[in-house]
């Protein structure tokens, strides 16, 4: 192992290069992100023959580091370790790695006093600290559909969210045609289990919101990243899922809910701005108020309740719920379909 602290710098900068499955390192860019860093740490620059030789050492004994020989942008050599979740065993954390783990983990969770994400929290602190765990075994269980379309594309959207990467997309909605489109990725948001990402779509001004799901393949635009003033965290504050509409006024959304069925909406509410009417409330129904932008998620969020939530205010909304009981009433309607009882 090298004793050197430039040549540890080198080596600890390399490997972050190599493992980026996210943007394309030539020997020009190795270059240059090698002597920013020993600029950072008040070391001289290297030539670039000497970075080169550095390449060649970690592929002997005993680093034997494999890099994709195949790899290549036109006539361009490229380096990216033949299997990116390799790393040299030398090689520790440094403040820029903790930090985009940080920003993973920030953009994972919306809020930070949430158990689910909290074991991410101590994890890096046992990582910063230099400390590990024993024996390997599983004290809880995260619910995970590892079978989720699309959910491959998932490290390639945040790695090109963290390093600002605008990227090429074939999206193929449901019931349309597939598109090209070139994007600049913001966020990556969970609803009702299937993950959708925010990004700026080239001829659109506003935001876009993609299910992942839907993203048949992604390809790298070596083009200038456009940035977003909005601040992720609250555009989808006033509104039930992923549908945004800027333009739609905040509503004042009344639900009158059975007293049988309240307590389910109590502990987990249908949107955080979700208050109880106490004074409205009688021995049968209690009263709750919203204050959402009205979209389809929050129109099946009602309809999931069935018969123990009414709307009572917007009278758009009432309306909207009644037409869509209606066409589901008509759907349930006899039409000459037996059903078999068993004695």
């Amino acid at each position: 192992m090298p004793v050197d602290r430039q040549v540890l710098i080198r080596y600890r900068v390399l490997n972050r290069c190599f493992r980026n499955a996210h943007r394309e390192f030539d020997i020009n860019a190795l270059h240059d992100a090698v002597n920013r860093e020993l600029e950072k740490h008040d070391c001289q620059p290297i030539s670039e023959r000497t970075l080169r030789a550095d390449i060649q050492r970690l592929q002997e004994p005993p680093y034997n580091i494999e890099l994709d020989e195949s790899l290549k942008s036109g006539k361009r050599r490229l380096y990216r370790y033949s299997d990116v979740s390799f790393s040299l065993p030398m090689v520790t954390l440094d403040d820029e790695e903790k930090e985009m783990l940080k920003k993973t983990i920030g953009m994972l969770s919306q809020y930070d006093d949430i158990p689910q994400y909290q074991w991410m929290l101590t994890l890096l602190s046992q990582i910063e600290n230099g400390n590990g765990w024993e024996g390997g075994k599983r004290f809880v269980e995260f619910q995970n559909n590892a079978d989720l379309v699309g959910i491959g594309h998932f490290q390639a959207l945040l790695g090109a969210i963290i390093n600002k990467q605008p990227l090429k997309i074939l999206y193929k909605p449901f019931g349309k045609p597939e598109r090209s489109m070139n994007i600049h990725p913001y966020y990556l948001k969970q609803y009702n289990d299937r993950w959708f990402l925010v990004a700026h779509t080239e001829g659109f001004d506003d935001l876009s919101v993609l299910a992942i799901d839907r993203i048949d393949s992604i390809k790298i635009l070596h083009i200038p990243f456009i940035e977003s003033n909005v601040d992720m965290e609250s555009y989808f504050e006033d509104s039930v899922g992923v549908t945004v509409f800027p333009s739609r006024p905040i509503e004042k959304v009344v639900l009158r809910v059975n007293v049988k069925r309240y307590p389910y909406l109590a502990t987990k509410p249908i949107h955080w701005s979700q208050t109880e009417l106490k004074d409205e409330a009688t021995e049968e129904y209690k009263v709750i108020r919203l204050k959402v932008r009205i979209n389809n998620e929050l129109e099946t969020m009602i309809l999931s309740y069935g018969e123990d939530i009414e709307v009572l205010t917007p009278k758009c909304l009432r309306l909207r719920i009644a037409e869509r009981i209606e066409n589901l009433a008509r759907k349930y309607k006899d039409n000459g379909c037996k059903t078999t009882q068993t004695k």
